[in-house]
């Protein structure tokens, strides 16, 4: 066991404090130091020396040489600095002593699974899943955080281009949608983080289920051309995916890439769509290849010379008066 549990013991145990001369020394010593190494024996000393001033009435402490209570201060900053931000996160809020611990969760695919459970119709991107915890370097017991704290964690990297992004605090197996301000330095700011154990960041778009054709049947004449186009669903879907076209005869019809179908002969063939990503999604168009209107069979010249023939036959005229 480490000193400083020790020695939090021995304080616990018998409810002795260091006299005044002690204090000051090690107080003084921590000050001195270049760097901050909370398994020290040097740090278990000043947070004993740091307890004890604490207990001291308003007088004592004011009896306390200037330069000490300066000192002891500027070790309480340095260590908070160091414990109160991990990996990029920090807490604001907490006393001196409490160490922040921030752990990636171990139970990434459990995450997703209540993730896609609570937003159905989704497909969740998890980016950001951390645990949070904290503890008090005195003791190295579990710290609960007894007033309000902040916590600024970093904005995941191209966050601002995702779907529908969300941040989320997890209780048990229920998620608490969170709205926290963006910073300048790239960082979330949360208020009211008190009771919050369990971070997730994930983007939500909507999941395709299925698609549909713009037209499930069409009659076109041989030689002309028809657009399908490809209707997701629901239409709000978010999901990228790409479409394959196909014929069921290329010879009567042809599709592109694009779900252009060309008609080729007289007949009936069937387009059908198909999604990459989820060869179960298709759908399928019925197309009627026609001859079209009567073509003439002689050529405009022919139809003029015929019509300005002379007619045969001529009409007789029974008008008397004429006579």
């Amino acid at each position: 066991m480490k000193k400083k549990h020790r020695k939090n013991e021995n304080k616990k145990d018998n409810g002795t404090m260091l006299d005044i001369q002690t204090m000051c020394s090690y107080i003084q010593k921590a000050a001195e130091a270049e760097e901050i190494d909370l398994d020290s024996e040097m740090i278990a000393d000043f947070c004993l020396a740091s307890d004890t001033y604490d207990s001291l009435t308003e007088d004592e402490q004011a009896a306390v040489n200037s330069g000490i209570r300066e000192a002891l201060e500027t070790v309480r900053n340095r260590i908070a600095a160091q414990i109160s931000s991990v990996n990029g996160v920090t807490v604001t809020g907490n006393p001196w002593y409490v160490q922040l611990h921030v752990q990636e969760s171990s139970d990434g695919q459990q995450t997703m699974q209540q993730l896609s459970e609570t937003y159905p119709g989704t497909l969740p991107q998890l980016l950001y899943d951390i645990e949070i915890s904290y503890t008090d370097i005195r003791t190295g017991e579990a710290y609960q955080p007894m007033t309000m704290i902040s916590l600024a964690f970093p904005v995941p990297e191209g966050y601002e281009s995702l779907t529908k992004p969300r941040i989320l605090r997890s209780a048990e197996d229920s998620f608490m949608e969170l709205t926290p301000q963006m910073q300048e330095d790239g960082t979330f700011y949360l208020d009211s983080a008190r009771t919050l154990t369990h971070l997730i960041v994930a983007d939500f778009p909507a999941g395709l289920q299925g698609i549909s054709l713009n037209s499930s049947s069409i009659k076109i004449n041989r030689g002309q051309k028809h657009t399908l186009k490809v209707v997701p669903i629901p239409e709000s879907v978010t999901e990228n995916y790409n479409v394959t076209w196909k014929s069921s005869n290329t010879s009567i019809a042809k599709v592109s890439k694009k779900g252009v179908v060309t008609a080729v002969k007289n007949g009936k063939a069937t387009i059908t769509a198909t999604v990459a990503e989820h060869p179960e999604m298709t759908a399928t168009c019925k197309v009627t290849v026609m001859q079209g209107a009567n073509t003439l069979k002689k050529s405009v010249s022919q139809v003029m010379a015929e019509t300005s023939e002379p007619i045969m036959g001529v009409a007789t005229d029974t008008n008397p008066r004429r006579k």
